[in-house]
């Protein structure tokens, strides 16, 4: 993934505001890229740039044995460490 450079004066750097904005709830299935919110840089009300965030990987949709092996995995940890 490639960033795009943006140069800012030092004395500048007290007036960038950065705000970041992302969707509350997502649901699955999701796709690998699929834009989940946006970084946006302002300064001094101009904005300088936003930048999408994206997903880096796909996210399936958990199934009944996706859970089941969940709580196999939770239940064997716990037991572990009550030991």
């Amino acid at each position: 993934m490639q960033f795009e450079e943006i140069p800012i004066n030092k004395n500048n750097i007290k007036d960038l505001k950065i705000e970041v904005t992302c969707k509350n709830t997502l649901e699955a299935p999701l796709q690998e890229n699929d834009i989940i919110g946006e970084i946006k840089v302002t300064e001094k009300e101009e904005e300088i740039t936003t930048v999408n965030i994206l997903l880096k990987e796909t996210i399936e949709k958990k199934n009944i044995i996706n859970y089941l092996e969940q709580l196999i995995r939770n239940y064997s940890t716990y037991m572990e460490q009550a030991m």
